[in-house]
């Protein structure tokens, strides 16, 4: 059987993740979080612990978003840590050649405006992703 679909242009091809690695993109901030860009450039899966947003976006379960922020030069580094409950926590996976927003949940930033901060993640296998420097307006 063939199937001819006629009309039909391919699908823009976004370009291909850095080879070799597991990079981090700062995308945006809101009130309530951070939005980054993780794309795994390995040929295995990574597993971050979090769980998937309406937009299909991985919420991730603190501590494995780690922010930090210094409001200036001559002040100290503040490092947001969050207790919250892991036990309905699970790993997300990330297949090889995939990239996904990630959100972490924070306010630390929107303190910090006019300073600067970064941003890692850890992932399962206790890989740290980061950090990426960015600073909130």
């Amino acid at each position: 059987m063939i199937v001819l679909l006629t009309g039909c242009a391919p699908a823009a091809r976004p370009s291909p993740p850095t080879s070799g690695e597991i990079s981090l993109k700062f995308e945006r901030m809101s009130d309530t979080s951070l939005t980054l860009e993780l794309t795994n450039g390995l040929e295995q899966s990574v597993y971050i612990r979090g769980d998937r947003t309406f937009l299909l976006a991985i919420r991730v379960w603190p501590p494995d978003g780690e922010v930090s922020c210094q409001v200036s030069e001559s002040s100290g580094l503040t490092t947001e840590i969050v207790n919250l409950s892991q036990g309905g926590s699970e790993f997300v996976e990330i297949a090889p050649g995939k990239r996904v927003e990630i959100v972490i949940p924070t306010t630390l930033p929107q303190r910090s405006k006019g300073g600067s901060c970064s941003v890692s993640l850890h992932l399962k296998d206790d890989t740290r992703v980061g950090p990426v420097e960015f600073r909130p307006k």
